[in-house]
């Protein structure tokens, strides 16, 4: 796993939204990781280990309690295993993950090389097997969204 973790301030527009002020301490972390299972419960773990940190740290703003750590954990699980088992990538493809804290946002996105799709409003069909991960996404996150990217698919997502 290839990572970077860039820390500084920021100027306007680093967070979708363009609501970071030039004065906000920015965090941002991306990281590079197979598209195979083993990566979800490792990046799950860091980025977990990393919300906690920047809440202790007081980073966050006072709303990103550990609850809120652990909701930001889950949404990146949901969104690397629907890369994993749905963008049609091979174990040895790789996914791109970023994390960014600026101000009192955070912005968290997994990049596939697959073919994208639609965020159109349907009818929610739970399976035994899954298939809410994006139901899960949509309660948990204050946004999410979908969008096509030189390297492929983006789903992105805020707090």
């Amino acid at each position: 796993m290839r990572q970077t973790l860039r820390t500084g301030d920021v100027a306007r527009g680093a967070v979708a939204g363009g609501n970071a002020k030039a004065t906000d301490h920015a965090v941002v972390l991306s990281s590079t990781v197979p598209a195979c299972a083993a990566a979800i419960s490792l990046l799950r773990n860091a980025i977990r280990g990393f919300a906690d940190s920047w809440r202790m740290e007081g980073w966050g703003p006072a709303s990103f309690d550990e609850d809120r750590a652990a909701d930001m954990a889950l949404v990146f699980t949901e969104l690397l295993t629907n890369a994993v088992l749905h963008s049609g990538c091979a174990p040895d493809d790789a996914l791109v993950v970023r994390l960014a804290l600026v101000g009192d946002r955070s912005r968290g996105s997994v990049t596939d090389r697959g073919p994208g799709f639609s965020t159109e409003p349907g009818a929610v069909t739970p399976r035994v097997d899954g298939g809410l991960g994006l139901f899960i996404v949509g309660r948990l996150a204050r946004a999410w969204g979908v969008k096509r990217v030189d390297a492929g698919n983006e789903v992105w997502f805020e707090f």
